[in-house]
């Protein structure tokens, strides 16, 4: 969780194994941690994601986890943000559909900011 100066939410983020017979929407894999995060819209565009996506990041690195898994809507300014964080299609969501699932590897050079 992100807070500010006076210990109020920004934002917060986590992520979690689901099972292949009731999969999130990020689901890639049952080995594969899906990532949920959400960052308070008066605090979006200050770093406040980058910094829950790093410390995620290094923390699944840490635990030996492959890869982090998320869903995106497509139009999502976050996408971007994603991506500078490396994450990628992971390729099982098709081009008609509004929103995309992601894969990021978790090695140590995901740690460092983009």
């Amino acid at each position: 969780m992100a807070v500010d100066a006076r210990q109020v939410p920004l934002g917060a983020a986590w992520y979690r194994l689901f099972p292949t017979d009731a999969p999130g929407y990020g689901f890639v894999a049952a080995t594969i941690p899906e990532l949920t995060i959400g960052v308070h819209e008066k605090a979006r565009g200050l770093g406040v994601g980058g910094a829950l996506l790093q410390v995620l990041l290094r923390a699944a690195s840490e635990q030996g986890r492959p890869a982090l898994s998320l869903s995106v809507d497509r139009k999502n300014p976050a996408l971007r943000l994603y991506e500078r964080y490396g994450f990628r299609d992971a390729g099982i969501s098709q081009p008609h559909e509004s929103s995309v699932t992601l894969i990021a590897t978790c090695e140590p050079d995901t740690q460092t900011q983009h």
